[in-house]
This record gives structure tokens, sequence and C-alpha cells, in this order.
């Protein structure tokens, strides 16, 4: 089979720049009809890739992918304020927006996805912890008050299929309260009160958990 010349080039450069005879969850876009996919699942069957992971904002895009059998990861936005933002939107533009004004309820195709990687074995990697920041601002939550990066990493682990969490942080201040995380007692990193401030803010909405 004729591979496409930007995969296989692509693939090829990352694993020399990372200095790797392996290449291991490598994300890739929903490129099913150009050869992107059969090329990675080739070298997977070589040694060359262990797993095959896609990113992906879209919650209908990601539950497609997950569908065709052919992932093991996948890298998805996860936190209390994407998971209450119509599965239509572009999440890229939501970063650049005000949250306030955007909370919905619990997005169903979101809660579907999760579920269908929960049963399908397809472990979840968690980008936009801290929805770049902005759930740490009083000015940019839609809740009450701003979480912390401990109830924020805390949500994203408890979630369905979750196996992992990256955190973007924008400070050093913000790097010390992720590693936090790991000591911190489980009262300091519930995000339940996170809720119950909500449902006071935006009545007649469905709860986060």
């Amino acid at each position: 089979m004729q591979y496409p010349p930007i995969g296989k080039t692509g693939m090829s450069a990352s694993i020399i720049g990372l200095g790797s005879e392996h290449l291991d969850n490598k994300p890739y876009p929903a490129m099913f009809d150009n050869g992107i996919v059969a090329y990675a699942q080739d070298r997977k069957r070589q040694g060359v890739v262990r797993a095959i992971g896609v990113s992906a904002h879209n919650p209908d895009t990601a539950r497609r992918i997950a569908e065709s059998g052919v992932i093991e990861l996948l890298m998805f936005g996860i936190n209390p304020a994407f998971d209450l933002i119509a599965g239509a939107s572009d999440i890229t533009k939501m970063l650049d927006a005000d949250y306030a004004g955007m909370v919905q309820s619990f997005d169903p195709a979101r809660a579907e996805l999760h579920r269908l990687c929960d049963s399908e074995g397809i472990g979840i990697t968690v980008m936009k912890t801290l929805g770049a920041g902005k759930l740490l601002s009083p000015e940019h939550s839609p809740f009450a008050r701003p979480m912390t990066p401990a109830q924020c990493i805390h949500y994203a682990l408890n979630r369905p299929a979750v196996v992992s969490t990256l955190i973007g942080c924008q400070s050093s201040q913000q790097i010390l309260e992720a590693v936090e995380y790991l000591t911190l007692p489980e009262e300091e990193k519930d995000h339940a009160s996170i809720n119950k401030r909500r449902k006071a803010r935006l009545p007649g909405q469905l709860r986060l958990l």
C-alpha cells in the first residue's frame, strides 16, 4: 500500500527528534481516508508504534473516531466548564471567550463519549484541565468562585475512562499548586462545593457529577 509522504515523514521526524526507536501515544488527526491511519497501524504491527491515539476537541468527532476501533488513547479537553458547553461548539474559540456567559447543562454528547471510551477500554488523557487558566480566575470562571488547580485535576481524574491529566500552567505558583495535588487531603480536592455554588447561581441546570 502507498502511504502519504507527509504522514511517513512526520512520523519518522518525530521518532528521530525524540531520540527513541519507538513512538509512544503519538496523537493523530481524524484522517481515516488518506492512508495515515493505515500507515500508523502498519507501523504498530512492526513494533514502532505501541499505541495509536488521537486528539480531538469536539465530542461528536471524538466519538466517531472511538467507534472506529482504531485508537487506544484519546486526548480530549475536560473540565467543568467544557462539560457544560454544547458539543457543536468550537472549543478552541471558547478558550478566548468569557465562560460565565456560556454555561449550559451537562452536554450529553460528552457524557456518551466517556461511556463509550470506558466500555471500549480507550484511555482518555485530559488536556485543558484548568480551562486555559480561566477556571482559576474570579473574572472568567462560570462559577460563583474560582476553582483551585487541585479541584480541576480531581474533577478530570474522576471522569470515566480518564487515565491522566496534562496541566498547562501559566506560572510557577500554578506548577506548585498542581504538584500539591499528590499530597492534599481529599477535602481540599473536592469539587462538589463548586457544583453547589453553580446551582445557586444557575438554578434548574443539571449536576456536574
